[in-house]
């Protein structure tokens, strides 16, 4: 059987799973759109009518949102956009963590033939460099100390992060000593690294969990990351224009419903950050 043309094959729009989707479904929700359920349904789509009449078949698949931005920028796919956090775009397309413009817009979204249309701002985090508070780290307990020993002689020898390409360009950016073999790659409980002494670079919100697993922040790495809805550059300027358009003023009418409702208003703004205290003070012998 031969394979449908593309104008025959439904359009796809990449959704996250896990803590994200259960604000986007909510969005998709109020945006009057069907959300796939993980456990019953992995078709769910609906059906878009242009102003002249003619249909388009759009499909939702729920992606990983670290997985969904190079989707885009692949071109033998029927991906045409898709939601995914600001951390995870900077990170799978590897882009420079200060690129963006007073809108939160990236300058490097477009030299990959992406654009943002929407800013979903629901459940803000922050990405931060955080140590271990633990007496062998009392001699760079903070920001200043940390610089001045890692960029000065001293090496990392390993820092934990679900984020290689972010940690990377911060490490480079900052001019600390590094190897790439220095940095591990986690999928999940980054915190854990704690407790095998090393740095880590890690989303928080509250600042809760690194508490638990004996974590102390020395700086934002990333001030605030939020779910963008990305497109396809071309895709605007061809047969999706209508369609992507008529997302775009749904989802933005369901951002602003939530960010009034009071049920969900404090899930748009970010989480005051905890206040934490290093354990330990320097000693003579003390040393990371």
């Amino acid at each position: 059987m031969e394979e449908g043309s593309k104008a025959d094959r439904p359009a796809i729009i990449a959704v996250p799973d896990g803590h994200l989707g259960e604000f986007v479904e909510e969005m998709f929700r109020r945006a009057d759109i069907p959300y796939p359920d993980v456990e019953e349904d992995l078709d769910t789509g609906y059906e878009f009518t242009r102003a002249d009449g003619t249909t388009q078949e759009v499909q939702l698949l729920i992606v990983r949102p670290q997985n969904s931005p190079p989707l885009l920028t692949e071109n033998n796919n029927d991906v045409i956009a898709c939601i995914s956090g600001l951390d995870c775009i900077l990170n799978s397309l590897n882009m420079p963590i200060y690129g963006q413009d007073e809108r939160g817009v990236h300058s490097d979204l477009g030299e990959r033939g992406l654009v943002q249309l929407l800013d979903l701002k629901v459940r803000p985090s922050r990405l931060v460099l955080a140590i271990p508070n633990h007496p062998s780290y009392s001699e760079v307990s903070n920001m200043r100390r940390f610089t001045e020993v890692y960029t000065n002689g001293h090496r990392i020898e390993k820092i934990g992060t679900e984020f290689p390409n972010i940690t990377r360009n911060f490490l480079t950016y900052r001019g600390f000593n590094f190897e790439d073999g220095s940095i591990y790659q986690t999928f999940g409980k980054t915190e854990g690294c704690l407790k095998l002494l090393w740095p880590i670079i890690e989303i928080m919100e509250t600042g809760t969990g690194l508490e638990r697993y004996g974590g102390y922040p020395l700086t934002n790495v990333l001030n605030k990351s939020t779910p963008r809805l990305l497109a396809r550059q071309n895709a605007l300027s061809g047969q999706y224009k209508e369609l992507l358009t008529d997302l775009y003023k749904r989802m933005r009418k369901a951002r602003i419903s939530m960010e009034n409702d009071p049920e969900y208003a404090d899930r748009f703004t970010l989480p005051p950050r905890k206040s934490f205290r290093f354990n330990y003070k320097p000693t003579e012998r003390s040393g990371a």
